[in-house]
């Protein structure tokens, strides 16, 4: 990807997608697999309470947890760990219909 408005159009045609490529990118890229990042062994319960509330589609409080947590990884400088989990916020909320890919 090139620019931000690749990256949203791309996230933009997959979302509208129901291909394979859709499916294996949401499960490669689901919360599932957050649980090993480093800042979750010691935040277990952070995990814990951000697979509830996004099973739960409660799309406010995943965005705070996700907030708290790329903090909380940036503070212990984990910057791939901040990374990866700014990018799994990025899928679950175009996911959830819940990003505007208006991306100028």
């Amino acid at each position: 990807m090139e620019t931000k408005s690749d990256l949203a159009n791309y996230l933009a045609d997959l979302k509208k997608s129901e291909s394979e490529e859709r499916k294996n990118f949401l499960t490669n890229f689901s919360i599932d697999n957050l649980q090993n990042l480093d800042i979750f062994k010691t935040h277990r319960k952070l995990y814990d309470r951000l697979k509830l509330v996004a099973d739960a589609d409660n799309l406010y409080e995943a965005d705070q947890l996700y907030k708290t947590i790329h903090f909380r990884c940036l503070n212990n400088n984990s910057i791939d760990d901040a990374l990866t989990l700014l990018f799994n916020g990025i899928i679950f909320f175009t996911d959830k219909n819940s990003v505007n890919p208006k991306i100028k």
